[in-house]
């Protein structure tokens, strides 16, 4: 909600140009800038966020157990490194491997996108920093790479 300064000081009793209090909060409502005349309860919002449209962030487990799978709720726009900080995935993994996976209904398939995380700056390349749509499942697996993968990438298990 916007905090706004209104063309008097005081009381509302005291308003010289009440026609111009009216015009200006007239204005506000209109533009949706200013909740004065239609205030929104806190169970609005909330029905609001419950009824949000969803995506999943799943935690794969490398040594073959069942996946541990957060529901997000897509209450505004966010990209994927956003959706990875609100799972706690930034906070479980140093070192993680990403995929986005986004359902092409037009083309009856799944679009498998790659994500680099970058350890050294703990944060998704800004380039593969996707917005994050409806229905978007983004998986993640513990990057179990050693210090003599970097050295020797031909000798890497999880490649």
């Amino acid at each position: 909600m916007k905090t706004i300064a209104l063309p008097f000081r005081g009381s509302l009793s005291r308003v010289r140009r009440p026609w111009l209090l009216a015009i200006v909060l007239l204005a506000l409502s209109v533009s949706g800038g200013c909740s004065l005349l239609t205030p929104r309860s806190a169970t609005e919002e909330m029905d609001r966020a419950a009824n949000a449209p969803t995506y999943k962030v799943i935690f794969a487990n490398n040594l073959g157990g069942d996946p541990e799978i957060f529901t997000g709720r897509l209450t505004r726009p966010i990209t994927v490194h956003e959706a990875l900080v609100e799972s706690g995935a930034t906070q479980r993994y140093r070192s993680m491997l990403v995929d986005l996976a986004r359902a092409v209904p037009e083309q009856n398939q799944v679009l498998k996108l790659p994500i680099t995380w970058d350890t050294e700056t703990d944060h998704v390349l800004e380039e593969q920093n996707y917005a994050v749509h409806p229905g978007d499942e983004i998986l993640v697996r513990r990057d179990n790479a050693g210090p003599f993968d970097a050295i020797f990438p031909s000798l890497g298990s999880h490649k």
